[in-house]
């Protein structure tokens, strides 16, 4: 999803990082808010699928290594649980097979660490919801259809 931003398109949601690394936890969250997007962090796959179950998420960013299972053992959960929205992979291991198994797993992406804001912000762009048109999009294309006024709109000037 995306809102206005002095510097483009800002996105706007609430993301899943799954995450155990403090230092990455608070990398990722800046990250996230630098896009617009909040975030709520745990560091257990359980915790991830406990999450799922009381919240509605964009999306989950899931760490490779976690204390109790293996991110590709949570996204199976994941998947097995009825959640569809993107999990994003996250690793440090750069290879075509740990890539394959985060894929057979349900995974949607795969993202190698140190992380680059700007892969972190390509992949979230394509994963989001479908609903990818900003408000001021949305309104132009109301505006259009004469279902507005051009000056019902401040908050876009």
């Amino acid at each position: 999803m995306y809102g206005l931003h002095r510097y483009g398109l800002q996105m706007y949601g609430k993301i899943l990082v799954v995450e155990d690394s403090l230092i990455n936890q608070r990398a990722l969250s800046w990250q996230l808010e630098h896009l617009g997007l909040s975030c709520d962090i745990v560091s257990t796959g359980a915790a991830s699928l406990a999450a799922l179950k009381i919240r509605r998420y964009e999306a989950v960013l899931m760490d490779m290594h976690l204390p109790d299972m293996e991110g590709c053992q949570a996204a199976t959960l994941i998947r097995q649980a009825g959640f569809t929205l993107p999990i994003i992979a996250l690793t440090a291991d750069d290879t075509s097979k740990s890539a394959q198994k985060c894929f057979d797993a349900g995974m949607n992406e795969y993202l190698c660490k140190s992380l680059e804001s700007t892969a972190l912000e390509a992949a979230l762009r394509r994963w989001l919801p479908a609903a990818r048109q900003s408000k001021l999009e949305k309104h132009t294309s109301a505006e259009s259809e004469g279902l507005v006024s051009g000056t019902e709109f401040d908050a876009f000037s």
